[in-house]
């Protein structure tokens, strides 16, 4: 009976925690293909300010990710070399990070044999994440030159590579 009692209890609050998850944010935009992508100012680790629009004009590689997910791990090397390979092309990738402790992040970042050479802020309240909507990390999303969101992806494996860098393409042309 005890057993029972604790199933339950674990069925339940799975089941509320996906309502809640299903919940849109009220502060939160539209976060779908073909819509503008909401503007967010953050700090970047060297403590300088980078704002969104900034980069309008740009095609955009935005990345959602955290030092704690395994995905992200295999993720981020993948963008800096894709980050490399095209930046002079009129193309920047901003990746959002959202460890609590800032130290967590440039531990997993120092370990990396790649540097990043883009923009990395840190948004330890999820500020960013819950602007976008995002459930689930990595997330990554591409925006066009013009500021509308054209591509969203959540999750990574190395199948996820060869699509990204099609996507990318198909956004710098």
């Amino acid at each position: 009976m005890k057993n029972i009692f604790i199933l339950f209890i674990l069925t339940m609050n799975i089941l509320f925690s996906n309502i809640l998850l299903s919940v849109p944010n009220e502060n939160s935009a539209d976060i779908k293909v073909g819509n503008l992508a909401p503007d967010f100012k953050g700090e970047i680790l060297d403590g300088k300010e980078l704002k969104l629009s900034d980069y309008k004009g740009k095609v955009i590689l935005l990345d959602f990710w955290a030092s704690w997910c395994g995905p992200c791990q295999k993720e981020l090397p993948f963008l800096f070399q894709m980050y490399d390979d095209n930046e002079d092309r009129n193309f920047i990738t901003i990746a959002v990070n959202i460890d609590k402790k800032l130290n967590s992040a440039q531990k997993f970042l120092d370990k990396l044999t790649e540097k990043a050479h883009f923009p990395i802020v840190w948004d330890s309240k999820s500020e960013i994440p819950a602007l976008y909507n995002i459930e689930s990390m990595p997330t990554t999303i591409f925006i066009d030159k013009n500021g509308v969101i054209r591509f969203i992806h959540t999750g990574f494996t190395d199948s996820s590579k060869d699509l990204l860098r099609q996507e990318l393409e198909e956004l710098l042309k």
